[in-house]
């Protein structure tokens, strides 16, 4: 599958034109690229084997972070090929009318958040990249004993618990 998806990447870096590419899902697109990615992943069939080197393919042509999150988001929550084959036959069609319907938005919605953060969010930009830049950074926190760096356990549930309870 893997060998596949990165064959028809290629196929698809070869034969499908940057600008085509930047124009439909681009920075520019706004919307219409966010509906883009939708329908596309809607319709696509296949794993996660044969999208992610297509959509790594068009992210190398100029397609924007959205449009790609609304293209994995609506593969995963409402692809067309899982409705006919799984859920009309298993659930029946009320079901997968119900699911369909109640998922229809989320793909949108991903993709509108997702491009907004990877654009427009400066500070959470800032903050992963002074974590990205210096990872030992996070770890140095959790030995000094920084309480947003140190996993959570129920140990020191307990104990955050007790301090609260004591006033301290």
């Amino acid at each position: 599958n893997l060998v596949l998806g990165f064959t028809l990447a290629g196929f698809l870096y070869v034969l499908v034109p940057q600008d085509v590419i930047s124009r439909l899902m681009g920075q520019e697109s706004g919307w219409k690229g966010l509906a883009v990615g939708t329908v596309a992943g809607m319709l696509t069939p296949g794993g996660p084997f044969t999208h992610f080197p297509i959509l790594a393919s068009f992210l190398s042509k100029g397609a924007a972070v959205g449009p790609v999150c609304a293209y994995i988001a609506a593969w995963a929550l409402i692809g067309v090929n899982r409705i006919i084959v799984w859920e009309l036959p298993i659930l029946g069609p009320h079901v997968a009318a119900v699911r369909f319907i109640a998922s229809a938005g989320f793909p949108v919605l991903i993709g509108w958040s997702g491009g907004w953060l990877y654009r427009d969010g400066p500070a959470l930009r800032r903050i992963l990249a002074r974590v990205l830049a210096d990872p030992a950074r996070l770890a140095r926190a959790a030995r000094r004993g920084r309480a947003w760096a140190r996993p959570r356990t129920p140990a020191r549930e307990a104990e955050a618990y007790v301090r609260i309870y004591r006033g301290v």
